[in-house]
């Protein structure tokens, strides 16, 4: 889900961007992610948000699971996961993290405060654009990632990679 940075200029920063780009010119390709990403809200959203068809841990025993995998989602349209994460689109617990709260993540990063967080989002059309709605997305966003402030959001955010 991220690439090894090297002396090539990138278009695409991420494994999230690389996806998006394939779909963009072949959507119903079939796509398995093989990475060491742990985060179970993470994984969720690549199913979710990116429509992958399969996630593989990478570890010691994962390459007879890739086989699987691949295997699996040419002859199903089930979804794939590793043994250790089937609970994940299972689980109704989980916090679904959604490209809004990406794009508040995003603003914040930015250093604007929560008005002008608002206005960006009336121009872009994007609605909750209230303040208080925004306040009370952020605050949710606050206590999911156990942060203790905006700064710590972002940083929780960035180490992530949702940034």
């Amino acid at each position: 889900m991220s690439f090894k940075i090297d002396h090539r200029e990138n278009k695409l920063t991420c494994g999230d961007e690389l996806i998006e780009a394939v779909k963009k010119i072949q959507p119903d390709i079939k796509t398995i992610v093989f990475s060491i990403e742990d985060k179970s809200y993470r994984i969720k959203s690549l199913f979710n948000n990116l429509g992958i068809n399969a996630y593989v841990s990478k570890g010691r025993n994962s390459i007879p699971q890739l086989q699987k995998a691949i295997q699996s989602i040419y002859s199903t349209d089930e979804k794939i996961l590793s043994d250790e994460w089937q609970h994940v689109l299972r689980d109704k617990s989980l916090v679904e993290i959604e490209p809004y709260d990406i794009t508040l993540l995003k603003l914040l990063s930015k250093g604007y405060i929560l008005d002008e967080i608002s206005l960006e989002l009336k121009n872009s059309g994007i609605i909750p654009n209230g303040s208080s709605s925004i306040e009370k997305r952020i605050n949710k966003l606050k206590v999911y990632f156990k942060a203790n402030n905006n700064v710590h959001l972002i940083a929780i955010s960035k180490d992530l990679g949702l940034l």
